[in-house]
C-alpha cells in the first residue's frame, strides 16, 4: 500500500502498524503522533517542498521496516517537532524477521532514516528520539543536516559491506554537526553500537556535547577528509566500558592546508575489566593517520583520557598495547597540547613485558608538528614486574620514531619507564623546558640517531625507586659526536643529568647556560601568554621583548597581555629589580596609554584591599563570635528541656554572652566603617584617575567603561541608564576583536542576559551563529568564568541558581579544591594560595552533563 498526502494539513493520531509508504509531498504537512509504522519496504517518504513549518513526528513507533524515513534530494529537512520517536529495525528481542516484501532481500541493510541529498535538522526539544538495532541508524549521502536530542544503542547488525555495518549515524560526502544540549544533558547519545559515528568522504564534521558509551569498534571515526574541510571533535564525554578497538580515528587524505582539525576537550575514560580479563588486541584510543599531501593543521588539545584497564594476556610476552594519542603518516600542523593523560593498572599481572605509549608521533614528514605545550602525563608503576622497580604501566610519555622533525616543549612526564623516547633517524628534534620525574630513562635515544639535536633548559627531577638515569643511548656504535644535551646548573631545579655506563663519553655537554636559549620554537611558544609557571615580571618582560610568546598576532591579545604584564611589574617591582632589559622596558612604558590603564586596575584592586592585620582582627572577631553565639544556642536547648523552672545562673550567662556578641558586633563595625570610608575615599581617587585615562581606541574606550563601572560597583552606586547602554555595548561586541573588556562586561550583566552570548565557537558577536537557532535546554546550568588569568580571586556565575559539586584540578589531574554548592548564583574562589599555572574548574550535578573550564592562575 502506498499514500500519497498532497494537502495543506493531514492529521494522523494512534494509528497502528501502517506500511509500504505514506509520500509527504510538495506543500503537504502531516501530524504524525503516537503512531505505530512497520513492516513495510518504506515507512514515511518525504518529497522536495513538504511543509516542514506545520510538518510534526512526536511519540511514534517506527518498527520492523526496511526504511523507516527516507528523503530525497529535499533542502529544508526539518520538522515544527521532531521529539519523543521510537526507531526499532525488529519487533521484540531476536533475530530479524521482516516480511521479505518485494523488492526487499533477505541480506540487505535495515535503516532508520536514509537521507540523499538533503539539508536540514533532525531532533528538536522534547522527548529524546531513539533508533536501536540497525544496520545504519542515521544513513546520509551528500547531505548537510544537524542531528540534536537522538539517542543511538545496540546498533550492531553485521548486515553488509566488508567492515560489518552497525552504526549510529553513517555520513557520506556530507556534513554532520551534532553539538546542541538539550534535556537529557547531552546533545546525542550513542550506546553500544558497533560503530557510533562513521564520517567518510568528510566535507564538515562537528561532534560536540555528545556521550558515548560501550561501542563496539570505534565511537567516532572519519575516513578520507575532502579539502576544503573543518572537523571538530570537542566536549565529549566517552566512556570506554568494552575493548573497542579505537575512541577516535581520523584519518585525512585532502590536498593542500584547508583541512583544519580540532579534538578538544572530551573527557575519555577506559576503565578496568573484571579480573582475569584480557585484550586480545592493541588499542589506540585517539589515532590519526594522515596522508600524502594533507598539509593542513590539527589541534588536540585539553583532553582528559585515564585509562585503567588491566595488562594483556598472561601467556603472551607482551601486555596489550593501549595507546592514549598516536599520530601516524604523513602528517604536517599538529599541535597536541594541554591534554592529561593518566594511566593505571591497579589488575596488573605479572612476566608482561609493558609497550604503551601516551602520546606517540610516529613516521612523520612534517616539520610543523609540535607536542606542547603543557601535555600532563602519570603513569602508575608496577611492583611485580620480572624487571624490579623499573616497570610501569607507560612504557614511553612520548614517543617519536622515524619522523623528520619534531618539537616538543614544556611538557611533564611522571611515572613512566622512559619519559621521552625518540629512534630511528629523527632528523630534527627539539626538545626544551620539558620536565622529567621519577623515570628509570628520562630519554632514550636509540638507532641511526643524528648529531643535530638540542635538548635545554629541561629539568630532570628524580626520585625513589627508579635509578636516576636521565638519559641513555642506544644506538649500535660507532656513537654520534655530540648530543648537546645543555641543563641549566644555574636555574633551581635543572640538575645535571647522569649517565648511565652504556652512554658515550660525548653524550654530554653539561656546562650551565644561564639561561640562554637554545631551543628556538619551544623559547617561543613558551610559555603561552601570561608567562604560566615562568619566574616572576622580570623574565616575562624580557622574553616579551625577545618576541618569545606565541598568539600575540591579535592586536586585542597583545594588548590585554600587555597590560596585565605592567600591572604585574607595578605590583612586583622587586621581580625585575637588576634586570638590565626588564628595567629599561618598563621605563619606557612608564606614562603610556597602556601602563596607566595597568595602573587604574592596580589601584582599583588596592582601594578595595584588606590589610593583612585588619583581615586578621576580622577573622579573629567572627570565629569569636561564633564560639559565643554555639555557647548561647546550648543554653537556650537547656532552658527549652527545663520548662518548669527558671535558671538564674543560665539567665545571667546568657545576659554576658550577649553583651560579649554586641561588644564584638560594635568592634566588627566600627572596622568595616573605617575600612568603608578608607574604601570610598580610595575608589573616588580610582575614580578621578580613570576619567582622566587617554582614549584613542575602541580597546581603551571599552576598558574604561568596564573600568568605570566597577568602581560603581564597588562603592554602591546604581547604574544610570546611559551606563547600562554603555554596558550592553560593550558586551554585544566580539571578544576576539575588542579583547578582555567584553568578557568581563558579559559578566556584569545581570542574568540571563549574561548567558544569552554564545559559547564555543558560536559566538553570535563574532558572526557565527548556531546550527540551527535552538539555544540550550531549560535543564542546562550554563557557567562562565572571569576574569581569566585570575590573579586573588575566580568568580564562577551560573545561569540559574546551581546545585552540585564544583572542583578545581591542576594540570596533574589532582583535585586541589572541591565545594559544595547549593542554589547558588555567583561564587567567588580565592586563587591566592594557588601556584601560576593552568587549572581545570569542574562542575557536576546528578542528571546534567559535567562541564569543564579551563582557566589560569598569574599574580
Amino acid at each position: 500500500m502506498t499514500a500519497d498526502v498532497a494537502g495543506n494539513r493531514s492529521v494522523i493520531f494512534g494509528c497502528t502498524t501502517m506500511w509500504q509508504a505514506i509520500n509527504v509531498n510538495q506543500g503537504a504537512a502531516v501530524i504524525f503522533r503516537d503512531c505505530t509504522i512497520g513492516d513495510g519496504r518504506l515507512g514515511l517518504v518525504f518529497n522536495q517542498g513538504f511543509n516542514n513549518s506545520l510538518t510534526e513526528l512526536r511519540g511514534n513507533y517506527f518498527v520492523a521496516n526496511s526504511t523507516a524515513i527516507t528523503a530525497i534530494n529535499v533542502n529544508i529537512f526539518t520538522f515544527a517537532t521532531f521529539s519523543g520517536n521510537v526507531f526499532r529495525a525488529k519487533w521484540g528481542i531476536g533475530p530479524f524477521v521482516l516480511p521479505l516484501l518485494p523488492p526487499h532481500g533477505a541480506n540487505e541493510p535495515i535503516y532508520g532514516m536514509q537521507l540523499t541529498g538533503v539539508a536540514g535538522t533532525i531532533g528538536t526539544s522534547g522527548t529524546q528520539n531513539a533508533f536501536y538495532q540497525f544496520t545504519s541508524a542515521i544513513l546520509a549521502n551528500s547531505s548537510n543536516f544537524t542531528v540534536n536530542n537522538c539517542r543511538f544503542a545496540d546498533n550492531r547488525d553485521p548486515g553488509w559491506g566488508g567492515w560489518g555495518g552497525g552504526v549510529g549515524i553513517w555520513a557520506i560526502n556530507s556534513t554532520l554537526t551534532i553539538q546542541n544540549l538539550f534535556s537529557n544533558a547531552a546533545s546525542c547519545e550513542f550506546i553500544g553500537n558497533r560503530r557510533a559515528v562513521r564520517s567518510e568522504n568528510t566535507i564538515g564534521l562537528t561532534i560536540k556535547n555528545a556521550h558515548f558509551q560501550q561501542q563496539a569498534v570505534v565511537d567516532i571515526e572519519v575516513i578520507s577528509s575532502i579539502n576544503p574541510c573543518n572537523i571538530d571533535i570537542s566536549n565529549n564525554i566517552i566512556d570506554i566500558a568494552v575493548p573497542t578497538e579505537r575512541s577516535i580515528f581520523v584519518e585525512r587524505s585532502g590536498q593542500g592546508g584547508l583541512i583544519h582539525t580540532r579534538v578538544q576537550s572530551n573527557i575519555v575514560t577506559f576503565p578496568s575489566p573484571a579480573l582475569g580479563t584480557f585484550l586480545t588486541g592493541d588499542r589506540r584510543i585517539m589515532e590519526f593517520q594522515a596522508r600524502a599531501g594533507a598539509l593542513d593543521q590539527a589541534v588536540i588539545a585539553n583532553n582528559q583520557i585515564t585509562c585503567s584497564y588491566g595488562n594483556g594476556n598472561q601467556t603472551n610476552a607482551f601486555a596489550r598495547t593501549i595507546d592514549g594519542i598516536w599520530i601516524q603518516g604523513l602528517a604536517d600542523g599538529y599541535q597536541v597540547s594541554g591534554n592529561i593523560i593518566i594511566y593505571t593498572n591497579p589488575n596488573a599481572m605479572p612476566n608482561a613485558d609493558v609497550v604503551s605509549v601516551a602520546i606517540g608521533m610516529v613516521t612523520n614528514n612534517g616539520i610543523n608538528n609540535i607536542l606542547g605545550p603543557n601535555n600532563t602525563i602519570t603513569s602508575q608503576l608496577f611492583i611485580n614486574q620480572p624487571v624490579p622497580l623499573r616497570e610501569s604501566w607507560l612504557r614511553c610519555g612520548l614517543h617519536i620514531v622515524g619522523s623528520v622533525n619534531a618539537i616538543v616543549c614544556k611538557n611533564d612526564v611522571d611515572g613512566t619507564r622512559h619519559g621521552y623516547h625518540f629512534d630511528l633517524n629523527c632528523a630534527n628534534i627539539e626538545f626544551g623546558r620539558n620536565k622529567i620525574r621519577n623515570a628509570d630513562l628520562g630519554l632514550t635515544a636509540w638507532r641511526q640517531f643524528p648529531n643535530n639535536h638540542d635538548y635545554r633548559m629541561n629539568e630532570w627531577i628524580p626520585s625513589a625507586p627508579y635509578n636516576s638515569r636521565s638519559a641513555e643511548s642506544l644506538t649500535p656504535p660507532p656513537p654520534p659526536t655530540i648530543y648537546r644535551w645543555r641543563v641549566d646548573g644555574t636555574q633551581p631545579g635543572h640538575l645535571p643529568p647522569t649517565p648511565p655506563p652504556t652512554a658515550p663519553a660525548n653524550w654530554f655537554n653539561n656546562a650551565p647556560n644561564g639561561g640562554v636559549t637554545g631551543t628556538p620554537v619551544c623559547d617561543a611558544v613558551l610559555p603561552p601568554p601570561g608567562g604560566f609557571g615562568e619566574p616572576p615580571t622580570g623574565s616575562i618582560a624580557q622574553k616579551f621583548l625577545n618576541g618569545e610568546y606565541g598568539g600575540l598576532t591579535n592586536p586585542a591579545i597583545a594588548w590585554d597581555f600587555e597590560r596585565t604584564l605592567l600591572g604585574q611589574m607595578i605590583r612586583f617591582p622587586s621581580s625585575f629589580s637588576g634586570n638590565t632589559t626588564a628595567e629599561q622596558y618598563y621605563n619606557s612604558k612608564v606614562n603610556s596609554a597602556v601602563w596607566q590603564f595597568a595602573k587604574a586596575e592596580r589601584m582599583l584592586h588596592d582601594a578595595i584591599a584588606v590589610s593583612t592585620p585588619n583581615q586578621q582582627s576580622l577573622d579573629q572577631l567572627s570565629a569569636y563570635n561564633k564560639v559565643l553565639a554555639d555557647s548561647l544556642g546550648v543554653i537556650e536547648q537547656w532552658e527549652g528541656a527545663d520548662t518548669l523552672t527558671i535558671n538564674l545562673i543560665w539567665q545571667a550567662i546568657k545576659t554576658n554572652l550577649l553583651g560579649q556578641i554586641s561588644s564584638n558586633q560594635a568592634q566588627v563595625a566600627a572596622l568595616n566603617n573605617t575600612l568603608r570610608a578608607r574604601h570610598l575615599t580610595n575608589l573616588e581617587n580610582v575614580r578621578t584617575y580613570i576619567n582622566n585615562l587617554p582614549v584613542s581606541s575602541d580597546l581603551e574606550a571599552n576598558y574604561r567603561t568596564v573600568l568605570t563601572l566597577t568602581v560603581k560597583q564597588h562603592m554602591g552606586e546604581s547604574w544610570t541608564n546611559q551606563d547600562s547602554t554603555d554596558l550592553r555595548a560593550v558586551a554585544n561586541l566580539c571578544p576576539e576583536t575588542y579583547g578582555e573588556a567584553v568578557v568581563i562586561a558579559r559578566g556584569m550583566l545581570p542574568a540571563p542576559e549574561s548567558y544569552s552570548f554564545g559559547r564555543e565557537g558560536n559566538d553570535t558577536a563574532c558572526g557565527q551563529l548556531r546550527s540551527d537557532g535552538v539555544m540550550p535546554s531549560t535543564k542546562e546550568t550554563a557557567m562562565i568564568i572571569w576574569p581569566n588569568p585570575a590573579d586573588d580571586m575566580l568568580t564562577i556565575g551560573f545561569e540559574r541558581p546551581f546545585s552540585g559539586t564544583l572542583e578545581i584540578i591542576n594540570s596533574s589531574g589532582a583535585v586541589v579544591r572541591s565545594l559544595g554548592m547549593n542554589e547558588t548564583v555567583r561564587e567567588n574562589i580565592p586563587t591566592d594560595i594557588l601556584v601560576n599555572g593552568i587549572y581545570f574548574l569542574r562542575v557536576s550535578a546528578p542528571g546534567q552533563a559535567i562541564q569543564t573550564q579551563k582557566f589560569s592562575v598569574l599574580h
